[in-house]
């Protein structure tokens, strides 16, 4: 049986009682669960990462269809514009919620671990898409800027690497068949409890009040997504990254995952799926962490979590 991490919990009563009440529907559930936030809040203190001088500066293309999209580039600052790698960064949110301007920190973060430019990507949010792959294809775009521009920003296209977290993760995995049959080159992939399967809308019996992203959040994210397609087994790949019929296109993967995460069953497949294909992965399950654990603030199991990332983005340098 599943539970969670006590260092999540320490000094934080308030979490397990706040995640059983995630789904609440009635108006007096909703104003328990809301209070109990309230109080959470306060001590939660954010993991101190060492932080990279940056200049910052947001920059604009046209999605497939001219829809404006506008990304924000990451450079540290003591890097010159020569032949750097690069971290092209999809933020999370369900599909449905997030910005590149609710990612600032998570992007900054990112950039510091890796030492390297970090290009932070706009997409649209369902359910406004159109097309089922509008979201992958607005991610997608940002890949063609970035290589169209290498030689004007001094980055080495051989030296690409994504980074999805959550929903970026399913965009992330999305991104690669599109990139392969576009010629360019992904160098690595970091998948950070990545977003894989709309088959994962069902309850979890074991995991029952320990989810920080709960089935029927799930289902709601893919639903704004796909509309009339959910469970469309014929989806592609692109949209539904765990349609893969082949693995073997896939650049060298990171994936990590908390047992308390419902997307852990997928992610471990996805995973098995990639080294039965010959691809070399690396594979994280984390005991007693939920989706989104960082969300909680420091704890004693975040170094070596992020020593996890920093090692793994550092091999693209």
């Amino acid at each position: 049986m599943a539970q969670l991490n006590p260092a999540l919990l320490a000094d934080k009563p308030e979490i397990l009682e706040l995640l059983a009440l995630l789904d609440a529907k009635d108006s007096a559930a909703i104003a328990q669960r809301d209070g109990l936030l309230r109080q959470l809040i306060p001590k939660i203190k954010p993991y101190p990462i060492e932080q990279l001088s940056l200049d910052v500066q947001d920059v604009g293309y046209q999605a497939r269809d001219g829809y404006q999209l506008v990304s924000r580039l990451y450079w540290p600052t003591e890097l010159p514009h020569d032949h750097q790698s690069i971290v092209l960064y999809i933020h999370g949110g369900g599909l449905i919620s997030g910005t590149v301007d609710a990612a600032d920190q998570s992007a900054r973060d990112f950039a510091s671990l890796a030492k390297a430019p970090v290009l932070s990507l706009d997409y649209r949010l369902a359910p406004q898409n159109n097309a089922s792959d509008d979201l992958v294809q607005d991610v997608f775009s940002g890949l063609q800027w970035t290589v169209e521009q290498a030689e004007h920003l001094g980055l080495d296209v051989d030296r690409i690497q994504l980074v999805g977290v959550s929903a970026g993760g399913c965009l992330a995995a999305g991104i690669i068949p599109l990139a392969q049959a576009h010629n360019i080159a992904i160098n690595q992939l970091m998948l950070i409890y990545p977003m894989l399967d709309d088959a994962t809308i069902n309850e979890q019996p074991d995991l029952v009040g320990l989810t920080t992203w709960t089935p029927q959040m799930n289902r709601q994210g893919w639903q704004s997504l796909l509309k009339d397609h959910l469970g469309d087994v014929t989806l592609p790949s692109t949209v539904v990254p765990m349609h893969t019929q082949n693995y073997a296109i896939f650049p060298t993967t990171y994936i990590e995952v908390g047992d308390c995460d419902i997307f852990a069953s997928e992610d471990q497949q996805f995973a098995a799926n990639l080294k039965q294909a010959g691809v070399s992965t690396e594979l994280h399950v984390y005991a007693g962490l939920p989706h989104a654990f960082e969300s909680f603030g420091a704890a004693a199991y975040l170094p070596a979590i992020y020593q996890n990332r920093s090692t793994w983005l550092l091999k693209n340098k």
